[in-house]
């Protein structure tokens, strides 16, 4: 939450931070149907499922974050509403 807000942070679609980004969606993914019981089968599909949120946010983010940085003429606003978002994303996602 603090991290991203930092002029120095690289950008999130540089491939180490995508990356990164890609690798703890599936994780998490996959965490998430074991918790719950599922079959192995069940993880990976929740897995692939993870990253390609991670993928979403990752651009989806971006791209939100950009337009509200021109429209405020300022960074901050972008930045919380992004955390706001995902926060409520991924309490939804973890039901």
């Amino acid at each position: 939450l603090i991290g991203d807000k930092l002029p120095r942070t690289p950008s999130r679609l540089e491939p180490a931070g995508l990356l990164t980004r890609l690798t703890l969606g599936g994780v998490g993914g996959a965490l998430l149907a074991r918790r719950d019981g599922q079959s192995s089968a069940h993880a990976v599909l929740a897995a692939l499922f993870g990253s390609g949120g991670a993928a979403a946010g990752a651009w989806l983010g971006a791209a939100g974050r950009r337009r509200a940085s021109n429209m405020f003429d300022q960074d901050l606003p972008g930045a919380v509403t992004e955390d706001v978002a995902a926060i409520v994303l991924a309490v939804w996602a973890a039901r």
